[in-house]
């Protein structure tokens, strides 16, 4: 949970120039707890739209190979004030799955690792970092029971890259501690 002030800071954010959406980017790396801190902001601010990272993310595909999609389907049209329209990938199946759609205006959640990536950032109207000590990460992780320690080895790898190359946290407006 967020504090009132902290709120209050981001209620207060606005779009960047003739852009109609607000977009809250929460960035961390794996098991930060990106997803939970995003269900509780769209909670506490009203039920606003999720998009998450993973849904753009194959497992086999490199982990800095989606992130196009993402801009092209999403952070594009919202920009443009049209609606973003992408399909979600389904982990399991290992394919694409359902369609969604976000309309223009608003406020839209993006969650995820590399959330605050520079390509991101014009369409950003805030950034949130959690800073999250990396062995309870690891145990979060494991403990979801969705992958093993060895492709949360190389996650990690990529995590560690994102964070030397990108400096998320540098360009975040609000950092949380995320080890609770």
């Amino acid at each position: 949970m967020l504090s009132p002030t902290q709120l209050s800071k981001i209620s207060a954010s606005t779009p960047p120039p003739d852009i109609a959406t607000k977009v809250i980017a929460i960035d961390g790396g794996g098991g930060a707890g990106k997803t939970t801190l995003a269900s509780g902001l769209s909670a506490q601010l009203g039920g606003m739209p999720i998009v998450h990272i993973d849904d753009f993310i194959s497992g086999a595909q490199a982990p800095d190979v989606w992130w196009q999609r993402l801009c092209d389907d999403v952070l594009k049209p919202l920009g443009q004030n049209q609606t973003a329209h992408y399909q979600r990938f389904d982990w399991d199946a290992n394919q694409l799955a359902e369609w969604h759609d976000i309309a223009p205006g608003g406020t839209v959640i993006l969650e995820g690792v590399s959330s605050l990536r520079p390509e991101f950032r014009p369409y950003l109207s805030y950034g949130i970092w959690i800073e999250t000590p990396e062995a309870v990460r690891i145990d979060r992780a494991l403990a979801r029971g969705q992958h093993g320690i060895e492709q949360w080895r190389e996650w990690a790898k990529w995590d560690a890259n994102h964070l030397a190359r990108n400096k998320p946290d540098k360009y975040a407006d609000l950092v949380v501690y995320g080890g609770n």
